[in-house]
C-alpha cells in the first residue's frame, strides 16, 4: 500500500454509505492475480447479482480469496506493502469479468476507495487519439447540428508528445492531419499543435495551423470559412484512451440504476454557483492527502519518521451525510461532513450554520453558505491557485463572407482557402494575446479576400478588443456601390466549460 494512503484513511474511514456500491476498473488482469492456474478454480456460474457491468454469456470469476503474487501466495499474513484485493472493511464480492475484461466489486465505500488506490489507475498507460472532421456549411450560413454528417473525417492515435501524420483520400475527397499531442499529468487536458488540410468536390482546398488545448471528449469547432453560398466547418476531438482504446474517462465506473456512469475528477480552479434563494456554493478540486494535512495534529511532522500504522491513527473522523436536495445537483452521492473539522481548523467560524464536504471520488471540497462572505475566506484558504484552465480565443471575421479561427493566445495560426493551381482565394492569420484581466485581447491579423464580392481586399493591422464585442475594421464599398463593412470580433473561451 502506498506509504501515504494511511493518513489519508482516516479521514474516509467512516464513509460507509447505508448500502454497498457496485464499482468497476478497467484493468489488466496481471495487476492484481497471480497464478493463471487459479482459473479452472475461480469460475463463476452466474453473475453475484444483476448489474449492469454483467451480460448473459459472461466469463466470470471470482477473485475474493485469490493472491495477487507469488510472494503473497507464500505468506500469511500478507505483507502490507503487497496487499491487493485485501480491504479492512472486506469487500461484499470482487469479480474479474474476462469478456469485458473489468474488475467489479461490491464494498462500502472505505474498502472501494482503499481498492482504487491499491490498483492504481492513473498511473496505466495511455495513448491519445485526434479526430478531425470537416463539414459542409449549409446555404444560409447556419451552424451544423450534432445531427449532421461530415463529408470527410479522420481519426488517428499516438502516445503523447509524438507526432502523428496521416492521410485519407477517397472519391475525389481528401484530408490530412499532422499534429503532436501533449497529455497533462493529471489527463484533465490535451495541448495540440494541429496542421490539417483538407480537399471537397466542389470546394477551395483548405490548409490550417494552430495550436489548441482540449478537454478530452469534449469537441471543439475549431475553423469556419463561408463566402455566402457555401463553405466549410471543420470539428476537432481528443480522448484519452488506455492501450485498449477504453477511454481514459472510462476506467472507473459506478453502479447507478441499471447504468454505469463515469466518476470524474475535475481539478479546475474553484467555481462559485447561486443556488435559487438558498445561497452560494462554492467548489474546488482538493487532493486528499491535503485534507488530512489539515487535521491539527498538536506538532510538526518528522519527515524521516516510519510511515503511520496501516490505517492511521485512532482519530475522530467525519461521517458519510447525503446532502441537502438543493445541493444533489452537484453530490448526487454521500460526502464527508467537514463542518466540524473546518471549524477545528479555522477555515469557517465557530457559529458557522452553512454546509461543507468533500466528496473523496471525485475528490472536491464544497462550502454552501447563505453568507457570500464565507465563500471569499474559503477561497482564499483552500484554493490552490495553479489550476486555472488554459484559455482559447476564437476571432472571427464577418463582412460578405465569414471566417473564424480558434487559437491559444501568443500563437500565430493561419487558415487559407486556395484554388486548385494553390491560388490564394482567402485567408486569415491571427495571433491574439489575452490581456491580464480576461477581458481585453489584442489581435495582430492579416486578412486577404479575392472572391468576386471583394476581389483584392487586404487588411493587415493591429486591434485591441473587449471579449465578445464586434469592430468594423474595413468599410468601403461593394462591386454593387453599396457599403461593405468588414468586422472582427475576438472571444475568449475557458478550456474547461
Amino acid at each position: 500500500m502506498n506509504r501515504h494512503l494511511g493518513p489519508i484513511l482516516w479521514v474516509l474511514m467512516a464513509f460507509a454509505c447505508e448500502a454497498a456500491e457496485i464499482v468497476s476498473w478497467k484493468v489488466p488482469l496481471s495487476r492484481y492475480v497471480w497464478g493463471v492456474e487459479a482459473e479452472k478454480k475461480v469460475r463463476l456460474k452466474s453473475a453475484p447479482e444483476p448489474s449492469p457491468f454483467f451480460k448473459d454469456g459472461d466469463e466470470l470469476w471470482d477473485l475474493k480469496d485469490i493472491p495477487a503474487t507469488q510472494d503473497q501466495a507464500a505468506t500469511d499474513p500478507l505483507p502490507p506493502q503487497d496487499v491487493r484485493l485485501r480491504t479492512d472493511p472486506p469487500l461484499d464480492w470482487v469479480v474479474w469479468n474476462a469478456r469485458s475484461r473489468r474488475l467489479v466489486v461490491k464494498g462500502d465505500w472505505n474498502a472501494i476507495w482503499q481498492l482504487h488506490h491499491q490498483l492504481g489507475i492513473e498511473q496505466l498507460p495511455n495513448q491519445c487519439r485526434l479526430t478531425a472532421a470537416v463539414f459542409e456549411v449549409p446555404a444560409d450560413g447556419s451552424p451544423v447540428t450534432e445531427k449532421s454528417m461530415p463529408a470527410v473525417f479522420l481519426s488517428c492515435v499516438s502516445r503523447s508528445g509524438q507526432e502523428v501524420e496521416a492521410v485519407r483520400q477517397q472519391e475525389g475527397k481528401m484530408i490530412r492531419v499532422k499534429g503532436t499531442a501533449n497529455i497533462g499529468e493529471d489527463n484533465r487536458l490535451v495541448d495540440l499543435q494541429l496542421e490539417l488540410s483538407c480537399a471537397l468536390p466542389g470546394h477551395p482546398g483548405m490548409d490550417l495551423r494552430t495550436a489548441l488545448s482540449f478537454q478530452p471528449g469534449k469537441p471543439l469547432w475549431v475553423a469556419r470559412d463561408f463566402d455566402g453560398n457555401k463553405g466549410l466547418d471543420l470539428r476537432v476531438s481528443t480522448i484519452i484512451e488506455l492501450t485498449d482504446g477504453t477511454p481514459v474517462a472510462e476506467a472507473f465506473l459506478i453502479q447507478q440504476g441499471d447504468t454505469a456512469m463515469p466518476i470524474v475528477v475535475n481539478r479546475r480552479e474553484m467555481k462559485r454557483h447561486r443556488v435559487g434563494d438558498k445561497g452560494w456554493l462554492a467548489v474546488q478540486w482538493m487532493d486528499p492527502q491535503f485534507l488530512s494535512d489539515m487535521e491539527p495534529s498538536g506538532g510538526a511532522v518528522d519527515p524521516f519518521a516510519e510511515p503511520p500504522p496501516k490505517y492511521g491513527p485512532e482519530k475522530p473522523v467525519p461521517a458519510g451525510v447525503s446532502v441537502p436536495d438543493f445541493l444533489k445537483p452537484w453530490f448526487n452521492r454521500p460526502v464527508l461532513d467537514l463542518r466540524e473539522l473546518m471549524k477545528k481548523s479555522g477555515v469557517v467560524d465557530a457559529d458557522f450554520t452553512g454546509f461543507v464536504g468533500y466528496d473523496p471520488l471525485a475528490q472536491r471540497i464544497f462550502l454552501f453558505s447563505n453568507d457570500e462572505m464565507e465563500l471569499d475566506k474559503f477561497e482564499q484558504l483552500v484554493s490552490g491557485g495553479c489550476n486555472l484552465s488554459p484559455r482559447l480565443v476564437v476571432v472571427t471575421l464577418d463582412g460578405n463572407r465569414q471566417t473564424r479561427l480558434v487559437t491559444r493566445s501568443g500563437v500565430l495560426s493561419r487558415l487559407v482557402r486556395q484554388s486548385g493551381d494553390e491560388k490564394i482565394i482567402r485567408s486569415l492569420e491571427i495571433e491574439p494575446t489575452i490581456g491580464e484581466s480576461y477581458d481585453l485581447v489584442h489581435v495582430r491579423f492579416d486578412a486577404v479576400d479575392n472572391t468576386k464580392a471583394t476581389p483584392g481586399e487586404l487588411l493587415k493591422s493591429a486591434v485591441l478588443l473587449r471579449s465578445g464585442e464586434p469592430l468594423a475594421v474595413l468599410v468601403g464599398s461593394a462591386p454593387d456601390g453599396k457599403e461593405s463593412t468588414l468586422r472582427i470580433k475576438a472571444e475568449i473561451g475557458d478550456v474547461s466549460e
